[in-house]
This record gives structure tokens, C-alpha cells and sequence, in this order.
């Protein structure tokens, strides 16, 4: 059994599943690369009993199909190939690896003993366009919590948005999808959601869900997960009101440019970014300056950036208010910056989406 692809489109393939490929060794045979070769297309898979991801290349072998477990060593093999097509030839569980003057010889394993997600009967489906669903996902994966950590370590659908909490920040986004509700939101871990973003390229998005797993796929590509058995808190209740400071159109580039100068002084001291927003009097009338204090110094800077409601000042995670400014639109519109006090929450908000970040309190 036979079979030739060009080194660019298997370097592709291989680099794609590989994100499925076990961190720890936990199973052998986890650790290696399923093909699948039919006539017309080779279907190579990869299990790390939480994420599946499959890659279909239109490349196969008309005189005979097969099976076979190939190490995860061939990535780096066909990376290093001199030539612009890869033969790979298998013969029981031999396999030769040719490309220029190389040739490499591997010993595969039997594809009965690659275990599958156990995935039941679809429950539903839906295809969106990609650009807007990955769109979304950048909004609010950064402020989904650690892997495993549950339920925060996820990017949750509830059919009317996507979101993502890691106790000190939400934010969410629309996203309509049929045949989900609140009571059966889906929690997807946030490692598949990070491949789905990294890898599903198509212009179109289908996903279908059952029980214990939901799948991602375009034309070539499909990543399952198992779902997260756990149910999402109700956020709602800490959607503050009514805001006491608000900021209409923010300068989002010389807000970011400052919060990155105030960086340098609070970098290194400990996991979180402390900088000091003063909403106050000024020469001007209202003034905003931001300040930072670190052990080997200070800095402070002013802002040209009207606001209304009640002076204040609130001590941040410069961090996680970067993470938003970061995906805030050239041009956006209708965007506002909200404030609840010094003890309250901060809020970004534009039509469709929606952050909030907690305050850094520190006691006298």
C-alpha cells in the first residue's frame, strides 16, 4: 500500500491533529498518528481521549486501503524532507517514509488498538459563517479560566451567546444557535476551543453535538470534545445596573499605549498588574491620568478622555483590561467604558458584546 502527498499539505495535516496528540504519555498507542487509507482520500486522527481531531487529505490508494498507527515522530520527519512530495509506503506494520535521497523506516502499530471518543447519536446541528463565529471566540476566550479548572476552564454556549469566565472577568458575545438553550448550554473545554480557533479555516463552521461531545468541522477539518459535565453559573446577577462614572467612545489606542507604559513598572513583582485610573478634577475640568508603582519606581500619565458621573479612583489588572482593548475593532462603534465606584465593577460594552472585570481592593 501506497500513497504520495505533497510534503506542504501532510506538514498541514500533521501539525493540525498533532494539537490532539496527549500532553503525558498516558496510553502508547495515544501517541500516535491513525491513518485511515481509502481509494481517493487518507484520513489521518488524533486522541487524547478528551479531543479527537480529523484531517482529511484527498490523496489515496487505488490498488488497496487500510489501517495503520504511525508514531508521532513522522511530523518531524516529513518537516525535515528535502523534497516536495512524501511517499509513504506501508507493508504489514513497516512502514518507509521517502522523500529526495531519504528514505526512513518506521514500525507502526494496529489501528484496532487506537481507542475513539465515545460519541452518541447527533442531537443537533448548525453551520455558521467562520469569520464572525471566530470573531466571537477571540472576544471571549481570553477570559476563560485554566484548563480543568471547572466549570471556569471553558467557553460556554447557551444559544444565544458565547462566554467565558474566570471568576474575576465575564465576557460574552452574541451568537444565536438552534437547538440550544440555558438548560442545555454546552461547556466546551477551553484547549478544543483554542484548536477549533487555530485550526478550523473554512469559510463555513458546522457544529453538531450529542450527550457527551460536540464537533467542530469545515471541509477537510473536524475537532471533537467531550463536553464538560457541569452546569454554568447564572451570571446575570452580577450585571451591574446602573453605572456611576461612564466614558463614551474611549481613546482605545492611547488607552492601550499608556496601560503598556504602566506595565514596565509593575512587571515582575507578582501575577497580578496593578495600575491606578483616576478619574478626577483637572486644569481642563475633568481629567483622567493612569499610575503605576513598582519597587523601582512610579510612573503617572494623563489621558484626553472626557467622562461623565462621579469622579473616581480604581486600582485594575492592566492585564485583563488590555485583553480587551486588544479586541476591540479598528472603527468600532457605539463603545462604552463604565465604572461602579472603586469597589465595583468595569464594564466594556458595544452592541452584541459585553466584558466585565472586578477591581483590585486592596485593605488599609
Amino acid at each position: 500500500m501506497k500513497i504520495e502527498i505533497p510534503k506542504r499539505e501532510l506538514v498541514s495535516a500533521l501539525t493540525t491533529v498533532s494539537g490532539s496528540l496527549p500532553k503525558t504519555n498516558l496510553l502508547e498507542n495515544l501517541s500516535y498518528f491513525l491513518f485511515e487509507i481509502e481509494e481517493n482520500k487518507t484520513k489521518v486522527t488524533t486522541n487524547n481521549l478528551l479531543t479527537s481531531t480529523v484531517f482529511d487529505l484527498y490523496y489515496g490508494c487505488k490498488e488497496k486501503q487500510g489501517q495503520i498507527l504511525l508514531p508521532a515522530k513522522l511530523l518531524q520527519i516529513v518537516k525535515n524532507l528535502s523534497s516536495e512530495t512524501v511517499e509513504i509506503e506501508i507493508e504489514e506494520l513497516k512502514v518507509y517514509v521517502r522523500g529526495g535521497t531519504a528514505k526512513f523506516t518506521l514500525f507502526g502499530l494496529k489501528a484496532d488498538d487506537f481507542p475513539r471518543l465515545n460519541t452518541e447519536e447527533e442531537k443537533g446541528l448548525v453551520k455558521l459563517e467562520n469569520t464572525a463565529f471566530k470573531n466571537g471566540l477571540t472576544e471571549v476566550m481570553f477570559a476563560s479560566g485554566q484548563e480543568g479548572v471547572i466549570p471556569w476552564g471553558c467557553v460556554v454556549f447557551d444559544g444565544k451567546r458565547m462566554m467565558a469566565s474566570d471568576i474575576y472577568r465575564l465576557a460574552f458575545t452574541d451568537c444565536e444557535m438552534e437547538g440550544i438553550d440555558e438548560e442545555s448550554a454546552k461547556l466546551i473545554p477551553i484547549e478544543a476551543i483554542k484548536q477549533v480557533a487555530r485550526n478550523i479555516k473554512g469559510r463555513n463552521i458546522t457544529i453538531s453535538w450529542s450527550d457527551p461531545a460536540i464537533t467542530f468541522s469545515d471541509s477537510v477539518c473536524s475537532i471533537t470534545s467531550l463536553l464538560i459535565d457541569a452546569k454554568f453559573p447564572d451570571v446575570s446577577g452580577v450585571i451591574p445596573k446602573e453605572h456611576q462614572t461612564q466614558v463614551l467612545q474611549p481613546d482605545v489606542t492611547s488607552l492601550k499605549d499608556a496601560l503598556q507604559r504602566a506595565i514596565i513598572m509593575v512587571e515582575g513583582r507578582d501575577k497580578k498588574k496593578p495600575v491606578t485610573m483616576i478619574f478626577g478634577e483637572s486644569d481642563d475640568g475633568q481629567g483622567f491620568s493612569l499610575k503605576a508603582e513598582g519597587e523601582l519606581g512610579g510612573m503617572e500619565e494623563s489621558i484626553e478622555m472626557p467622562w461623565t458621573g462621579d469622579p473616581v479612583n480604581i486600582i485594575c489588572d492592566a492585564r485583563y483590561l488590555l485583553d480587551v482593548l486588544e479586541v476591540i475593532d479598528e472603527g468600532q462603534e457605539d463603545i462604552k467604558f463604565e465604572l461602579h465606584g472603586e469597589r465595583g465593577a468595569l464594564v466594556f460594552k458595544w452592541p452584541g458584546y459585553y466584558y466585565l472585570m472586578l477591581p483590585i481592593i486592596k485593605n488599609n
